[in-house]
């Protein structure tokens, strides 16, 4: 259907607009080929161009990197200078830190042995001590032991003594008693006897 639509309206268009559109169409195809020419000529043109500016590239490359090794040569002499020296240095400074390190070790090491010899001094004085008040332990008990034994000696002996005494003062009082009943009874009797 839209094929017919188009159709249609193209029967509509007058021979005069036919004309118009064919002149337009050769018109336009003209400035088409002047335009295809104009651009292969621009494209040889620019063509033609790259390939100076690529030659003109290529020797100010090649001026510019003969430039870069005359200005860099003495550079890079001295750069490689400068690093074997600084190798060299490092060598030297790696020594004398390795140097300082043993020196070191080794004051670390005779620290460490006198600081393990204070510390034997120190046990060995511990130890001596502790043995003498273990045996002052031992003397004390034997003396606290034959301080009980006499002690306990002591009071039996007190004991004794008083068991003896006590029979005495018994004995005595007993005496005392018979003689002072022995007195009456002897008073009461004279007195009982004379009447």
């Amino acid at each position: 259907m839209p094929l017919v639509s188009i159709r249609h309206e193209i029967d509509k268009v007058t021979s005069a607009q036919r004309l118009d559109l064919n002149l337009e169409r050769r018109r336009v195809d003209g400035e088409l080929s002047d335009m295809r020419a104009r651009t292969t000529d621009n494209s040889n043109q620019l063509n033609n161009a790259v390939m100076a500016n690529e030659t003109s590239f290529v020797k100010l490359k090649s001026e510019v990197q003969s430039s870069l090794d005359q200005k860099f040569s003495p550079l890079q002499s001295k750069g490689e200078k400068l690093q074997n020296d600084i190798e060299k240095l490092s060598g030297e400074l790696k020594h004398e830190i390795e140097k300082i390190t043993a020196a070191q070790r080794l004051d670390l090491n005779l620290e460490k042995r006198r600081i393990d010899d204070k510390f034997s001094d120190v046990r060995a004085e511990i130890t001596h001590l502790t043995s003498k008040l273990t045996e002052t332990r031992a003397e004390l008990t034997n003396l606290s032991s034959n301080f009980d034994r006499k002690l306990e000696i002591a009071t039996l002996a007190m004991k004794a003594d008083l068991a003896t005494n006590k029979s005495d003062i018994t004995k005595y009082f007993l005496g005392a008693i018979f003689s002072s009943s022995a007195f009456c009874i002897g008073i009461l009797y004279r007195l009982f006897s004379k009447q």
